[in-house]
C-alpha cells in the first residue's frame, strides 16, 4: 500500500475507533503513543479552558493492538506529528504536519472512491462513534469522558436524538440480557 493510502487508512481508523477530534489526531506525536503489556493507548492532549464545557482536558484513548502497531509504523520521532504530508518543504526538506484541509481532502477522496452517496467529513467518524456507543448502551457520563466533553449538553444536542425504533431495540436487548 502506498504511503499516503496507508497514512489515510490509519488516520481514518483512528478517528472511527476512538471518536477523537480530527485536530486531536493531527496533533499526535510519537511520544503520545503509549503501551504496557496489557494496554495500548494514545494520549490526547487537551486544549483551552476546561470550565463550562469550553476546551478539553488531556485523556487517554485505548486503541487495538493492530492499530497501535500501524500508528507506530508512521512515527519518525517522539516530537514530530505522526501524520505528515507526502511532500517535503522546499526550504527545510522536512515533511510538514498534515493539516485539517489535507485530512478533509483525503476523506473526500476516499469517500468518493468508495461511492458513498453522502457527504463525509473528518468529524463524521467522531459523530458515528458517539452514536454507536450510545446505541450500544454506553452510559452517557462514560461517553462524555471518552469524547472529552465538559458537559452532557453536546451529547444531548448532537448525538442523543435516538429514533423510537432504535430506543425499542436497545430496550429489548437490555431486557434480553436480564432474562438470560
Amino acid at each position: 500500500m502506498a504511503l499516503g493510502r496507508h497514512r489515510d487508512a490509519v488516520l481514518i481508523r483512528l478517528l472511527g475507533d476512538t471518536g477523537m477530534r480530527p485536530t486531536e489526531a493531527l496533533r499526535l506525536t510519537g511520544a503520545d503513543l503509549k503501551s504496557t503489556s496489557r494496554r495500548r493507548w494514545a494520549l490526547v492532549r487537551g486544549q483551552g479552558e476546561t470550565n463550562e464545557g469550553k476546551g478539553w482536558e488531556d485523556r487517554e484513548l485505548d486503541v487495538t493492538t493492530g492499530l497501535h502497531r500501524r500508528l507506530k509504523e508512521l512515527i519518525r520521532s517522539d516530537q514530530e506529528p505522526i501524520f505528515r504530508t507526502l511532500r517535503r518543504d522546499r526550504i527545510t526538506r522536512d515533511f510538514e504536519p498534515l493539516t485539517l484541509d489535507g485530512l478533509e481532502q483525503a476523506v473526500k477522496t476516499i469517500a468518493a472512491e468508495a461511492e458513498i452517496g453522502k457527504k463525509v467529513i473528518p468529524e463524521t467518524f467522531r459523530h458515528s462513534y458517539c452514536r454507536t456507543m450510545l446505541l450500544k448502551g454506553m452510559p452517557q457520563p462514560v461517553l462524555e469522558k471518552l469524547m472529552g466533553h465538559g458537559s452532557d449538553r453536546m451529547i444531548r444536542l448532537h448525538y442523543g436524538k435516538i429514533e423510537s425504533q432504535q430506543a425499542n431495540a436497545m430496550a429489548m436487548r437490555l431486557l434480553k440480557d436480564d432474562v438470560e
